[in-house]
């Protein structure tokens, strides 16, 4: 890996873990599907995805929204020990040096990527993709099961119950609008714990580990020319492939089981919610998705 210099930067050789390369069609996903308000959803299934723009997730007027996330526009992150020194270069002057000892946080690297992204939930074994011991069992259940804290996003879901059709579609609809498109699983890594840049073709899909719980699925689409911000991308009538229905509805009859069980395990970990919340949930159920 070359060392970048860009901004004055001087910064020691570091080599970032390189991932799995990503899939347009997500093969090890089980289950795809959309957490929103209820119109967004039935918008969804009627053929319009709303995608917004990476700068979108970092615009401090976001902060309180659960899709809040400021490092989604870093293309690499660099530990103090992973450097020798910082130089601030300026036109006509003697660059100004900071050793590495002097800086008090990691520095990161971010760039204006002018993406526009369609963010999704993503049911797949991840790291338990091979046979493992059965006392690692409470361990693969906590990763595999939907935690709800994802009902912040929505009182409706959108359920892909046809992956692949789905995926072709989305990238005929782009690819008829000359629009670049790519769709892969998100990676969660340490950014406290990570040093280098991060892979070219992974930038917009490399997250923080403290949102893993979000396993997202992500269509990434560009144009040299630019993309309306927000991109509303029209792929035709999803409805006979794409079923909205109810939060509740949807952690109650999601269940999978393991070969040779008898019963049933919840997919969507049962949990207490705020009174408040538990109050719209009733009367969203008693409407209807």
């Amino acid at each position: 890996m070359k060392m970048p210099t860009e901004s004055g930067l001087q910064i020691a050789k570091v080599q970032f873990d390189q991932a799995q390369e990503n899939e347009q069609e997500p093969s090890p996903a089980s289950m795809l599907f959309k957490v929103g308000e209820p119109e967004h959803m039935q918008e969804f299934a009627n053929g319009t995805l709303y995608c917004n723009s990476l700068r979108y997730f970092t615009d401090p007027s976001n902060a309180a929204k659960l899709c809040f996330d400021a490092n989604e526009e870093l293309i690499g992150v660099y530990q103090r020990e992973h450097i020798r020194e910082l130089r601030i270069a300026s036109s006509g002057r003697e660059p100004i040096v900071i050793g590495a000892s002097s800086l008090a946080a990691p520095i990161r690297i971010g760039r204006k990527n002018d993406v526009r992204l369609f963010c999704m939930y993503a049911v797949h074994p991840g790291p338990w993709r091979e046979v493992f011991d059965e006392r690692k069992l409470p361990s693969f259940l906590n990763y595999i099961t939907i935690k709800t804290r994802i009902v912040g996003f929505g009182l409706s879901v959108a359920l892909v119950i046809d992956i692949p059709a789905f995926v072709k579609r989305v990238r005929a609809a782009a690819d008829a609008l000359d629009i670049h498109n790519s769709g892969g699983l998100v990676r969660y890594v340490d950014l406290k714990g990570t040093s280098g840049m991060f892979p070219e073709r992974q930038l917009g899909r490399i997250k923080d580990k403290a949102y893993e719980d979000e396993r997202e699925y992500r269509f990434i689409f560009s144009k040299p020319e630019g993309l309306d911000e927000p991109l509303r991308l029209n792929v035709g009538s999803l409805r006979d492939i794409v079923k909205v229905v109810t939060w509740t509805n949807f952690s109650r009859g999601a269940r999978f089981r393991f070969p040779g069980e008898f019963y049933l395990r919840y997919l969507v970990r049962p949990k207490r919610f705020p009174r408040k919340l538990k109050k719209r949930l009733k009367r969203h159920d008693s409407a209807g998705a």
